[in-house]
């Protein structure tokens, strides 16, 4: 009479696609061998390289991880490959070959299994066989032709490695398309950076070269404006030729009201620290101006208007000073960059950048520009759109240039 946990394994074996086919002699012959064990977490089950397997393992209950080591890892660090659950095999692959382990199999939770030993296993399709077992497989092998026990293993075990093989076979194709699909994003980001970048080159000879001449034009914002115009017209024609949605580069209104609220609780602490800045600078440099001076000493004795069209000239400026530095270059740049560190990389790189083409004021300012740029390319990257950094900048520009008046301590 068989005991509780004799069954037990038996009907655990015959739940078991390996195990499929067998009759019930069969099925009971192989319980007859079975032994359970338990592992604890971390414990392994099979270790690589094994010489010689000496059992298969059916997993009833935890989890277990099958892991690799890399041929050219001089430390020996394992790399899992997948993670196998209750009612799953391991080591099964040793029933076609006497060959070493490929991988190890070691426990994440506590985990219990059954063993059955593979000798054993083959022993039962021996002809001539003088162990113990063939006295279980006479009454078995009443026709000539009818499978062994070791056999039809083989067949359910060739029957799963082809189930496998074709899921492998289409997680592999699922694979190369996303492959292919991310490669063919960064070419076309590349060509977009590409553009990008050259006309941002000659916008900033351009800059360079309203500086050098100012000294002869009524007003530098009669050709700045217009220049930054049709800069920003080409950057915009790249992005509606990159084939992306516009949201791509951050142009939308998608959450635009969080996106304020959280870009003015940002800046009102730069603006105080701006202040801050300015009064430590007139007490080490003991200066005598004021903390809050206003607008540029240039624009003193001028008429309103000139100073009115300069506010205008800034609002506009700014957004689309956005649009290139962080819809373009920042947010194209975090696509293109792989790795955990790419948007960090993007924000440092654009604003290197961006500095750059603030040099023809001043090295002072083009440093200044790079770490305001670093902290809207943060605030870019949580939100994802232009009109949180536009407000920051706007508020953060006017109250150092225009209430501030920190332009006058960079001269």
């Amino acid at each position: 009479m068989h005991t509780e946990r004799f069954e037990h394994i038996k009907n655990q074996l015959k739940s078991n696609f390996l195990f499929s086919g067998l009759t019930e002699q069969e099925l009971e012959t192989l319980a007859s061998l079975a032994k359970e064990y338990e592992f604890s977490a971390a414990e392994f089950i099979i270790e690589e390289d094994e010489a010689i397997p000496e059992k298969l393992y059916l997993i009833e209950a935890g989890v277990v991880e099958i892991l690799k080591k890399s041929a050219k890892d001089e430390q020996g660090d394992f790399y899992r490959i997948t993670t196998l659950a209750s009612g799953e095999i391991i080591g099964e692959v040793a029933l076609l070959e006497d060959a070493k382990r490929t991988a190890s199999a070691r426990a994440v939770t506590p985990t219990k299994v059954i063993a059955l030993p593979l000798q054993e296993l083959k022993n039962l399709s021996t002809s001539g066989n003088k162990t113990s077992f063939k006295r279980f497989l006479k009454p078995l092998r009443r026709q000539v032709n009818e499978p062994s026990v070791h056999t039809k293993l083989i067949q359910n075990l060739a029957k799963n490695l082809s189930r496998r093989l074709a899921n492998t076979n289409a997680v592999t194709a699922e694979s190369l398309r996303a492959e292919l699909k991310l490669s063919q994003m960064r070419i076309s980001m590349g060509r977009f950076l590409i553009g990008t970048l050259s006309a941002l080159s000659i916008y900033t000879y351009c800059l360079s070269f309203i500086a050098t001449y100012s000294n002869t034009l009524p007003s530098t914002t009669i050709v700045a404006v217009p220049l930054m115009l049709f800069f920003s017209g080409v950057i915009f024609y790249f992005m509606m030729k990159s084939g992306y949605p516009l949201a791509f580069f951050g142009l939308t209104l998608q959450y635009w009201r969080g996106a304020v609220l959280e870009s003015v609780g940002w800046t009102f602490p730069v603006m105080g620290l701006i202040v801050l800045a300015k009064w430590l600078f007139i007490e080490f440099a003991q200066l005598h101006i004021p903390l809050f001076e206003g607008y540029h000493a240039s624009f003193r004795g001028a008429n309103t208007a000139l100073i009115i069209a300069s506010i205008i000239t800034y609002l506009i400026m700014v957004p689309l000073q956005e649009l290139i530095m962080r819809g373009a270059v920042q947010g194209s740049l975090q696509h293109f960059f792989t790795g955990k560190h790419a948007k960090l990389s993007a924000i440092l790189v654009s604003n290197l950048i961006f500095g750059a083409t603030h040099l023809h004021i001043s090295l002072i300012m083009g440093v200044l520009v790079m770490i305001f740029g670093i902290f809207w390319g943060i605030m870019y990257a949580r939100q994802g759109n232009l009109v949180g950094v536009s407000v920051s900048h706007l508020l953060i520009g006017y109250w150092a240039f225009f209430v501030v008046g920190i332009e006058n301590i960079l001269d």
